[in-house]
């Protein structure tokens, strides 16, 4: 088949047109003697804990238009409190009300205004 551009003419190889064909489904795997390894047994429970929590934090200041670098306090490993390095001026306030909004804490703490921080601990169950 031949696709034109703005300048000159492609030919595409028929096989790059067609459609793959899917492969048939692997039947029910045969259970093996050993057990999966599980991810979760390299971390200890709080750090496991802590990890799901930094995630919904890093997915909603995604959705917040912001950048949350993945860090372990127990290691080092990342950017310690999860704010990048280069931020300043209007650019940081924007990041810290995206990341703990605006509760005023205390009696009068409302997740919903207590920015990514927040709904992570509300949807976690770990806010006042």
């Amino acid at each position: 088949m031949e696709v034109e551009t703005a300048d000159t003419p492609v030919q595409l190889p028929e096989a790059a047109l067609a459609p793959e064909p899917e492969a048939a489904p692997d039947p029910e795997p045969a259970p093996t003697s050993e057990p999966e390894a599980n991810e979760d047994a390299l971390f200890t429970p709080e750090q496991v804990e802590w990890l799901a929590f930094q995630q919904v934090v890093r997915e909603c200041m995604a959705g917040a238009g912001q950048e949350y670098p993945y860090w372990e306090w127990w290691s080092g490993a990342g950017t310690p409190g999860g704010m990048p390095p280069d931020l300043v001026g209007e650019a940081r306030a924007s990041w810290e009300l995206s990341l703990y909004g605006d509760s005023p804490g205390g009696a009068e703490y409302r997740w919903e205004d207590a920015g990514c921080w927040g709904y992570a601990g509300d949807l976690l169950g770990t806010s006042n």
